[in-house]
């Protein structure tokens, strides 16, 4: 029962989260249209003009940001779907580019920006995409809230003895030190508003596969650490 329980929780929480980015994502979407509009009514006076051999250009343009668009939406609503969980072997490259994709806009809507370094050739690490990217989503967008006149959150994964470590950092205040003792119990928050379960169910999600989520305080900001074992390590 506990289990299910956990699993209900770990569902509206990714819910939740799919609605917050929903609208960095819609904002994304819209500029892509707009282009896409743009294009097209330049490639009507270009035809208009006689200057035929001037349309292929804005097409491709046209085609370019469809595609863009699309990639948004599908990325949304694969994030938002309900789905059986797999564990298995997860690329963290194209994990990170997933959680780029997911977070960007909604950053830039609050005025930040997203950096992210991925050493190369890393293992596969243990996991479920979808699980994964719900915590590095949660971590990402606490970062930016830590931030409320803008900066830059990085995201950084890298090589950790027989392991694949992910760091999440911010350029905010960092965490308070009265409430570092009970970061990741339910209900305790560091923010204004909010309900505070989201490191709570980052860390069950992680534990759950195997791995680690702790806080690293630094001279600037915060940095969260998820641990994952890698694919082949026993």
């Amino acid at each position: 029962m506990a289990e299910r329980d956990d699993e209900q929780l770990i569902e509206l929480h990714r819910l939740a989260e799919a609605g917050q980015i929903a609208t960095g994502m819609a904002h994304e979407a819209r500029n892509a249209l707009t282009g896409v509009l743009g294009f097209a009514q330049l490639a009507r006076k270009r035809i208009a003009a006689g200057a035929v051999d001037e349309v292929g250009e804005m097409v491709g343009l046209i085609e370019e940001e469809a595609r863009r668009c699309l990639a948004i939406l599908t990325e949304l609503l694969d994030y938002g779907r309900p789905r059986a969980q797999v564990i298995g072997p997860v690329d963290v490259a194209e994990l990170v580019r997933s959680v780029e994709r997911l977070a960007s806009g909604r950053l830039r809507l609050a005025g930040s920006t997203l950096r992210t370094q991925v050493a190369p050739s890393l293992p596969p690490v243990r996991g479920e995409p979808s699980l994964l990217a719900q915590v590095l989503l949660n971590l990402a967008l606490n970062a930016m809230e830590a931030m409320p006149d803008g900066g830059t959150v990085r995201i950084e994964a890298r090589a950790a003895d027989g392991a694949v470590e992910v760091a999440v950092t911010d350029e905010g205040p960092g965490v308070d030190p009265s409430v570092r003792d009970r970061l990741f119990s339910p209900f305790a928050t560091t923010k204004g508003g909010g309900t505070g379960l989201g490191l709570f169910v980052s860390r069950a999600i992680v534990d759950r596969l195997g791995g680690a989520l702790v806080h690293e305080a630094g001279e600037r900001g915060a940095t969260f650490v998820v641990r994952l074992p890698s694919w082949s390590a026993p």
